[in-house]
């Protein structure tokens, strides 16, 4: 049997994150899924499609430039590609866009009989004492008044909110206390509590939820050491946020 051709791809520049796309509502969007088999289990991993990433792809001894841009004819907030995207399956390429990332986004499925949902987790955000706290997102789509619709689903500090998306344009919202009082209000898929349409039930998320909870117990412990009993609280992180060079804003004059 012949080897399949693969083109000679090279990354000649990795682009950027911008938070208010890569993990805000169109998410979906700005990923590349890659599908692996690890022991007979399907396992998909996520990677970034940067904006101003640059490929130069060779073919038939022509070289082609590909670069992702924000926004196309569709929606501003989607990701525009300037050619045809190749070699998003090279090793060293995908690694080189994950490098600096600290969590990629993953999928889980809920079944109930024949209705299934596939959820992204977009952010674990920090935990809480009841699972998960501020910063915890995820998304579904689904339908709504017979319209396809996108579910984005924030953890916030006091309450549970929910923004709800058709053909790619923000349609209304919901907010409560708790992830079961604001899905009532939705009333849709009462087969499901909000816990679990917010996947904060789902093992794979309780496990990345006990994570970042040991990691900042941890850090904990050394701030006491080093600056003793009473000292003031750990201070959080601070947001790191790339601007977006001038030449990428041109591109949407």
């Amino acid at each position: 049997m012949s080897r399949r051709w693969k083109p000679s791809v090279t990354l000649i520049a990795t682009g950027i994150i911008v938070p208010d796309l890569h993990f805000g509502p169109f998410l979906r969007n700005w990923w590349h899924v890659r599908i692996l088999q690890e022991n007979g289990t399907k396992i998909e991993q996520y990677y970034p499609f940067r904006v101003g990433m640059k490929i130069q792809v060779e073919l038939k001894n022509r070289l082609f430039i590909i670069r992702v841009v924000q926004g196309n004819k569709h929606n501003n907030l989607l990701p525009g590609f300037l050619s045809l995207m190749m070699g998003i399956e090279d090793n060293n390429i995908l690694d080189e866009l994950v490098s600096d990332l600290s969590f990629q986004p993953f999928m889980i499925s809920i079944q109930q009989q024949i209705k299934k949902i596939n959820i992204m987790i977009y952010s674990i955000g920090m935990p809480a004492k009841q699972g998960a706290g501020c910063g915890f997102t995820s998304s579904f789509i689904y339908f709504k008044s017979k319209e396809c619709a996108l579910f984005f689903q924030t953890v916030n500090e006091n309450r549970y909110s929910i923004r709800i998306y058709k053909e790619n344009q923000f349609s209304e919202e919901f907010h409560g206390l708790d992830p079961n009082s604001v899905w009532k209000k939705i009333d849709i898929l009462k087969e499901w509590s909000g816990v679990t349409l917010f996947s904060l039930d789902n093992s794979s998320v309780k496990k990345k939820l006990e994570q970042v909870s040991s990691h900042t117990i941890h850090n904990a412990k050394i701030h006491g050491r080093v600056f003793g009993h009473r000292c003031s609280a750990v201070p959080k992180p601070p947001m790191r946020k790339k601007i977006m060079p001038q030449e990428h804003k041109d591109q949407f004059e």
